[in-house]
């Protein structure tokens, strides 16, 4: 109740006092109220105050919280971005790491080969290309140990320099391999210090969330404590309205009767008067007349009364269920645990499962709303058709947008703990013709 329909109510009450002047007990008692009325509208601005002060309390918590959602989201973005790039670099490592040991390959290869030539050399004594040479015994055999002494120093020499270039090959892919794996080791610290930031932001803002019920619960307390106020207040007042509207009718009732009798006394003297005038005349028409006297007959019209037909009768409105329904699936595929059921206050269901796991649409439908609220932090709300809407709260990030159409099992929003939250999870709503309904009664 409002403060002006208690007003309202006494000042009706008040109106009645000059028709019930023989109430003076509710009439004094209708004072008593009013002086009640004056101490409940005090104690009503006491609360309009503090009501305001509570409210600025709870707008800076709201602003608080989603400033908060708004740095666990950018940290989650941030650790996830981190995830992928560390996947990236895992991933370049392993093939680094495969080119460093063909190259460890290579080398071996022609270290081997060096190993044999060497070999070669030793058995056959120390070659001296000056002594083939002059070892040919005629001029086309000179050319042939020219070209062959040539071969066999290009084979030396091509063995040495591979060999060499194998080396450095080697050399190079050991140092890209440790300055990889010293960029890995830097963003897996990054995101650890990420992660413990986020902790941080978490924890604070979920103490920000155990003040704010604090607060909303010492509010409810002294609102309730004033309602009840409100409500004895109201039900004296009603019962001294009724007992001086009774009052009222009665004294109405009285005069009605009066007034009947009256009138009733009223219709006898008038008929006795035109009786004794009828009298009157019939013995002076039978004194100037000796003819027999016919009275005339008088005509009586009767007329029918409209009794009304049935016209003006309208059936009473019905209401239609929806001309169908929708065929609703899991929108958390792979996580079915509930840690909260519907009923009880609780507007859905809600389904734990970690930040950042894919939530899907439960149906084909249009994106009404994909937007951040203090309550539900980011959500999305999905319009079906035949007054189905489905909604998904607290989403670390959106992938939709309001106005899109999207299929069913299409990831519109990741898990997240946001808006009136204090743990990673979906609330997941099923409303039809703007009421709820429990979401396990229409889901797979």
């Amino acid at each position: 109740m409002r403060r002006k329909w208690i007003a309202f109510g006494l000042a009706m009450m008040l109106a009645l006092q000059p028709t019930v002047m023989f109430a003076s007990d509710d009439e004094s008692h209708l004072e008593e109220l009013e002086e009640q009325k004056s101490e409940v509208e005090s104690k009503e601005s006491e609360a309009d105050e503090k009501l305001s002060e509570t409210q600025a309390r709870v707008d800076e918590y709201i602003t608080a919280l989603e400033e908060l959602d708004s740095q666990i989201s950018e940290k989650e973005t941030a650790i996830r971005e981190l995830d992928a790039e560390i996947e990236e670099n895992l991933a370049l490592l392993e093939q680094t790491k495969q080119e460093l040991e063909d190259a460890r390959d290579n080398e071996a290869v022609w270290y081997q080969k060096l190993k044999l030539r060497m070999k070669a050399v030793y058995e056959s004594g120390q070659i001296n290309y000056l002594e083939i040479l002059l070892q040919a015994g005629s001029m086309s055999d000179l050319f042939s140990k020219a070209e062959y002494t040539r071969d066999l120093a290009q084979y030396d020499q091509e063995i040495l320099v591979n060999l060499g270039e194998a080396k450095e090959q080697v050399t190079a892919k050991e140092m890209e391999v440790t300055q990889q794996e010293a960029i890995l080791e830097a963003d897996r610290a990054k995101e650890e210090e990420q992660r413990q930031e986020l902790q941080e932001v978490k924890d604070k803002k979920e103490k920000e969330l155990k003040k704010l019920e604090e607060d909303k619960e010492a509010l409810e307390l002294y609102i309730q404590e004033l309602e009840e106020q409100r409500e004895e207040l109201a039900g004296e007042i009603a019962e001294t309205a009724a007992r001086i509207e009774e009052a009222r009718r009665k004294a109405e009732e009285e005069a009605r009767r009066a007034a009947e009798e009256e009138a009733r006394k009223q219709r006898e003297a008038e008929e006795a008067e035109r009786k004794r005038q009828e009298e009157e005349r019939q013995q002076q028409q039978e004194e100037e007349s000796e003819e027999e006297y016919q009275p005339e007959e008088e005509d009586s019209q009767y007329e029918e009364e409209d009794t009304g037909g049935d016209d003006d009768y309208e059936e009473e409105p019905y209401y239609e269920e929806p001309s169908g329904s929708v065929s609703l699936s899991w929108p958390l595929p792979g996580y079915y645990s509930l840690s909260c059921y519907y009923g009880n206050g609780h507007r859905g269901i809600d389904i734990p499962a970690p930040s950042g796991t894919a939530i899907c649409a439960s149906a084909g439908g249009t994106v009404i709303t994909a937007s951040y609220n203090g309550s539900y932090g980011n959500y999305v709300a999905i319009a079906h058709g035949n007054g189905y809407v489905t909604l998904y709260a607290h989403a670390s990030a959106l992938n939709c947008s309001a106005g899109d159409y999207v299929g069913a099992g299409q990831v519109i929003a990741y898990v997240g703990t946001t808006g009136y939250s204090t743990g990673n999870h979906l609330h997941f709503e099923v409303q039809i013709d703007g009421g709820l309904a429990n979401p396990l009664s229409y889901v797979g």
